[in-house]
């Protein structure tokens, strides 16, 4: 098993850039961080970018001996092509455009990328992998089926919630907002504790394997916006459900039907999902037109399934439903 992967960079900040969107988005997470260099950890392998005071040369080349590029999975086509439609914002140019996805042949479904520095990946769609997204199969006893992959498309960053003031505040003013309130069951105001305590539980619901929790963030600036997730995933049934909230400032340009959109295609293509349910109380018109955009058929009404305000009330739902095997909606987002 591969313990690290060492690369020295002739300048680091945008090492850190490039290198830290890449490896996030394929589901590293920051592991260490020093003056010289940075690294990033999934599972037992890292890797670390440096720029070491030893360094003899102020360049790479990879068509010198020695590394030519380095090459990870993708868990899909959906996954791969949001990655190259957002690799130009952090420093990535894509190689043989004329070519892609094929240029390593037929039968190979990769992208190849390069940054400023010179380095190269390689971004492989594995058939196996696609053979195993399409067939969800049984879970045993212990084992997690998702793996959080940031998620990245239509100017939004599907991330990890973070225990920092920006998030913090964030899902206070959400969960707080009357509009999020009034379709949702009684609740508390949420103090500061209870914002971070809904954070921590996001990334212990991650561990569990049966919820997937993203912070829906703006994608150049970082800053949260709302709230996307799949709840009650099951995966010998290949069924779950899908939830999301906004900030009242992030409303009304399309952030929720990107996010939505984003997270289905995920859910379809790498976890192998095969249905996804999204409800919502009758009178909610919002989340009904968010549900048409994003290509949830409408089904029908659940009386009296949705805890309402007052305590001890319910609203009726109007229940929607996608299916994998259902077409795509349209890519532009109103």
């Amino acid at each position: 098993m591969l313990h690290h992967v060492e690369l020295w960079v002739p300048e680091l900040e945008g090492a850190r850039e490039s290198w830290g969107w890449l490896l996030e988005s394929l589901g590293y997470r920051p592991y260490q961080d020093w003056q010289a260099g940075r690294s990033w950890l999934l599972g037992r392998t890292y890797v670390v970018v440096e720029r070491s005071p030893a360094q003899t040369s102020a360049s790479h080349e990879r068509t010198r001996p020695g590394l030519n590029h380095l090459a990870f999975h993708v868990s899909g086509r959906a996954a791969l092509d949001a990655l190259v439609e957002a690799a130009p914002e952090h420093g990535w140019t894509l190689l043989f455009p004329d070519r892609h996805p094929f240029a390593g042949g037929p039968a190979h479904c990769a992208a190849y990328l390069e940054n400023a520095a010179g380095f190269e990946v390689e971004l492989v769609v594995s058939a196996a992998r696609d053979e195993q997204s399409a067939n969800p199969r049984p879970v045993g006893e212990g084992e997690a089926p998702l793996r959080f992959q940031e998620l990245t498309g239509h100017g939004l960053r599907l991330r990890a919630w973070r225990d920092d003031d920006a998030d913090v505040d964030a899902v206070m003013r959400g969960l707080n907002d009357p509009e999020v309130t009034r379709w949702g069951p009684p609740v508390e105001p949420l103090d500061v504790a209870g914002a971070r305590a809904f954070i921590h539980r996001a990334a212990e619901r991650w561990a569990g394997g049966r919820f997937a929790p993203y912070c829906v963030a703006d994608a150049d600036t970082g800053a949260p916006l709302g709230s996307v997730a799949l709840h009650n995933v099951f995966l010998p049934m290949g069924h779950a459900g899908i939830g999301y909230w906004l900030l009242p400032e992030a409303r009304g340009r399309g952030a929720v039907t990107g996010a939505v959109n984003l997270l289905t295609a995920w859910a379809f293509d790498t976890v192998g999902l095969h249905r996804i349910d999204l409800g919502h109380a009758i009178g909610n018109d919002s989340s009904c037109r968010v549900a048409e955009r994003c290509g949830y058929a409408y089904e029908g009404i659940s009386r009296g399934y949705l805890p309402a305000t007052p305590a001890g009330t319910f609203h009726d739902m109007h229940q929607h439903a996608r299916l994998s095997t259902d077409p795509a909606p349209g890519s532009s987002i109103r």
